[in-house]
């Protein structure tokens, strides 16, 4: 499915599913903040750093 217009997705995203949202979709963005959240609400760093490392892999030719 490809859109004529760019759109963001949100809700439940996470980095489980996120590569096959974005395989499937093709959405300008996505919004997966909540699900890189730790205790307090406070974005847990290893989960950003393990999701953008695995991120910047799927897509290591849109980006060298």
């Amino acid at each position: 499915m490809k859109a004529d217009k760019k759109f963001f997705i949100a809700g439940g995203m996470s980095e489980a599913n996120a590569k096959n949202v974005i395989d499937v979709l093709h959405p300008f963005a996505i919004d997966i903040s909540s699900s890189l959240e730790g205790e307090g609400n406070f974005k847990d760093r290893n989960k950003v750093v393990s999701f953008m490392q695995k991120m910047l892999y799927l897509n290591k030719d849109a980006f060298s």
